[in-house]
This record gives C-alpha cells, structure tokens and sequence, in this order.
C-alpha cells in the first residue's frame, strides 16, 4: 500500500510596501493664463479663432486653462495628494458630534488619470509637535485608514469645451464625511499626520499602491482651472448640484449679458459653474522659468504645510457665534450644515482669496465667505523661519438651535 506523502503547503502574507514620493512640479508644466502675451503660439492662434466666433474672452480663457490642466493631468503622477489635518476642539464636539480630540482630515485627491477609482484606502499615521508617534486613546492603534470610494478620472477627450466641462471633476475634496467604515482617531495631542500607505482600486481590477504627496502648494497639475475658477467666481453650489454638469449649455458656451448699469457683463457656465467677468480679482501670477534646479529659491504664492501653521488670535468659534448671520431664507426652510472655506493667511496675518471647498447652500455659502473675510488678522504661519503666506482650511457650521 503506497503512502500518502503530505506536503504542508507555508503561506505568506506578502506586505506591499506604499510608494510614496514628494509631488515636484516640472519645468513642463503650464501655469494659469489669463492674457494673450502669455500664450503658447498654439493657444494664441486658438484665442483669436474663438473670439472671432464670438466667444467672451472669459469663456476663452476658461478653455484655455482647462486644455493646460489636461496637459498637466497627462504628465502628472497617477495620484496626487493634498491634506491638512486638524484635532476636534472642545468648543466643536457638540456641532461635530465628534470627540474632542479626533483627528479631522481635508484631502484634496487629484485622480489624474481616465480610469474612475472604485476605492482608495489611505493610511495616516499621527505625531505629536515632538515628531513622536501618538495613537488612538481608545484602541492603542498608530494609524487611521480613511477609504473613499468611486472617484472618478479626468476625460479621455481632447475637445475644448469636453474638457472644460469635466476637467474639475478629477480634483476631489474629501472629509470623515466621505470617507464610509471606521474613521475615528482620537487624541489630543496630535500636531501632524504622515501619509504611510496607500491602495487605489480602479473600475477594471487594477491596483497601485503609489501616490504623490504635494506637501507644500509649489504647484499642481490642477492650478491652471483651479486658479481660473477662483478668479472669475466659480458657483460652486451649481457645481455640486449639477454634478458638474449644466443640462442647458452641457458644452460649456458663454452667452454675454447686459447689466442694469449698462456695462456688459461677459459671463458663462463653465463645468457647471455660472461663472461671471465682474468684480474679478487680480490673478495669480504665473511662475516662470520654474525648474527643479532652481527650487530652492522658488517661493509659491502660499504654502499648504508650514513648520508652524497660522492660528486665530483667541477662541476661532467663540468669534464666528458672534459674527455669522444666519440667513433668513435658509434658516425658514430648516437649511443647515458644514461649509468648508479654503483660504490665505498673509504673512502679516490678514485673510485672503477665501473660496468654498464645499457648500451646502448659495446663501449660507455666501455667508460662510463674509464672515471669513471679515475676520481679525491671524498669528501668520512660518517657514523656515520667516513668515509665509499659508493656505487654510476650515469649516463653518451652521446649525438651526
């Protein structure tokens, strides 16, 4: 009788290691546009086709950037990354419902290819202002994975007005409100988080573990729409309640207006948003003759992350109770939830260039931007040292008592 030989069979888990690099802008990426001087020959012969058809420069512009967002999207990482975390205070656990002390993330995820994301898991791990590892009170663990599902990818078209309807799309702007399982890390004594793992699933079964970090806003693939759309006023309620998407102009063509004081005011929907020429504010200036040997020298218009991040002078929330005017309207219909306004602390601590990240309604969206540019003037933020002009983000509850 012969003998059965059993040949144990050894599994192992295999731990794939994330890929995680700094994003770097490169020198072939193109910056916002918003005069004709500096246009490339294509897109000036471009300009003035459109115009002779009788297109607003502003909805001329607007495709123009969005053909140089794609451009940049084509050349980019697969995934890019921008977040802020900030800890749950004392004042905020009520309004949150959340623990005091809980780490609060704001994630800008840049899905820069033409694949929709299925899910995307993002590991974070916490220090304390030390650089020691902190972890959650309750459970002892040293990370919180945040995952986010069916994230969708920029157009695979190279049709203007395709592109300008669906290129802000890819630019996701994420929260616990996002993010679906657990996604609770407590403690006090968090000052900043790492990102340390990272898993993207796309539609067709792929994955890739690898992601850029764009830890300082030195530039990224989306500046050119997203400086379009903070200058000329993106309604950011129509985009979200579209979809980014207008049923009655889903191409994206302008149409010119008269105002009551006769004055033409040259407006559009532009993926979604009803985008308007009045009251524009002065662009950003564009970074030229940018390239990684010349980095350290190079100073972005503001930072994301700074070795000492901006703060209110005294109780931020305190202050917003006893500024914030609830708008009649909304607050007949019961309308109430978290805006998210994104904004520039100068180096001499003044508030600028605040923008909604997300809305809830067109008035308490505009009111959530008043009170942020009333505000006092801020403890500025330091780099290296010095002052720096830093991007913040924070959110303005409105709650009906």
């Amino acid at each position: 009788m012969k003998k059965l030989l059993i040949i144990p069979i050894m599994l192992f888990a295999l731990k794939v290691n994330a890929q995680i690099t700094r994003y770097h802008k490169t020198a072939s990426e193109l910056n916002y546009v918003s005069e004709v001087e500096d246009m490339t020959s294509d897109e000036i012969v471009n300009y003035n086709k459109w115009i002779k058809e009788g297109h607003p420069k502003v909805a001329v512009i607007g495709w123009i950037n969005a053909l140089r967002t794609l451009h940049n999207l084509k050349s980019a990482p697969a995934t890019v990354i921008d977040y802020f975390f900030r800890t749950v205070e004392p004042e905020d656990t009520s309004e949150m419902m959340l623990e005091e002390g809980t780490a609060y993330p704001l994630i800008s995820l840049i899905n820069t290819t033409a694949r929709n994301i299925r899910v995307a898991r993002l590991t974070f791990e916490f220090y304390n202002e030390g650089g020691n590892s902190v972890f959650d009170i309750h459970s002892g663990r040293k990370s919180l994975t945040l995952t986010f599902k069916d994230l969708c990818g920029r157009t695979n078209s190279s049709d203007y007005k395709q592109v300008a309807n669906t290129i802000l799309n890819c630019d996701h702007q994420l929260s616990l409100d996002d993010a679906v399982g657990n996604k609770v890390f407590v403690n006090k004594k968090i000052d900043h988080a790492r990102l340390t793992g990272v898993s993207i699933t796309y539609d067709n079964g792929t994955v890739s573990h690898s992601a850029a970090v764009a830890e300082y806003n030195d530039g990224l693939p989306i500046d050119p729409i997203r400086y379009y759309a903070d200058t000329y006023k993106v309604d950011w309620e129509a985009f979200k309640t579209n979809g980014g998407k207008n049923p009655e102009n889903p191409a994206g063509i302008a149409s010119t207006t008269k105002t009551g004081n006769e004055s033409t005011d040259e407006s559009m929907t532009f993926n979604g948003h009803r985008i308007t020429m009045t009251e524009v504010p002065a662009p950003p200036p564009p970074v030229s003759g940018y390239n990684d040997s010349s980095r350290d020298n190079y100073e972005p218009r503001a930072y994301t992350i700074v070795e000492r991040m901006p703060s209110f002078k005294g109780n931020i929330n305190q202050w917003l109770a006893q500024n914030v005017n609830y708008p009649k309207d909304a607050a007949e219909k019961g309308i109430q939830g978290r805006v998210i306004v994104r904004f520039i602390v100068g180096k001499d601590g003044t508030v600028s260039d605040a923008s909604i990240v997300r809305g809830v309604n067109p008035e308490l969206d505009r009111e959530a931007l008043r009170v942020t540019m009333a505000m006092p003037k801020w403890n500025p933020g330091y780099n290296n040292g010095k002052t720096a002009n830093v991007w913040f983000t924070y959110p303005i509850i409105f709650k009906l008592q």
